[in-house]
């Protein structure tokens, strides 16, 4: 899911139920929400990879969330992603910031529009300019 969207912590914990369609006529999607007014310009949607519709469909029969996706506290969900990096192999701390570093990095290396890559991190134009800068340098460091 991290990898996919590039969603912030706060965003990944504040994800419910019914901000997932699984049925949507694209393919999944994920809404991302906010509960304040005053940060209502970063919600938006993203799509979803099809491959990850089953492991997601799992994780729900496990533990049957009501409301929240994922009902832990941010230390938490820090902890199961250690976790799940130490199982990967990755020898580097992974931390939901990698995750994002890396999915918009993948995106600006596969050509996406740089218009859609803004949108999909819910940046505001002036975050874009900085941003783009350091995915460039990124970039050209592993070329």
């Amino acid at each position: 899911l991290l990898l996919s969207t590039g969603i912030k912590k706060g965003e990944c914990l504040a994800i419910n139920i019914n901000h997932i369609d699984l049925q949507a006529p694209g393919g999944p999607i994920l809404f991302v929400r906010y509960a304040s007014p005053s940060n209502r310009y970063k919600e938006r949607k993203i799509d979803l990879p099809a491959e990850w519709v089953e492991s997601y469909q799992e994780y729900l029969i496990q533990y049957q969330p009501k409301d929240v996706v994922f009902p832990w506290s941010p230390r938490r969900l820090e902890y199961l992603l250690e976790d799940l990096g130490e199982e990967a192999g990755i020898d580097k701390h992974l931390s939901f910031d990698m995750c994002r570093w890396t999915s918009v990095l993948r995106d600006w290396q596969s050509d996406l529009e740089h218009e859609q890559i803004r949108q999909k991190l819910g940046i505001s134009k002036i975050q874009w300019r900085e941003i783009s800068m350091k995915l460039r340098q990124l970039s050209a460091q592993q070329s």
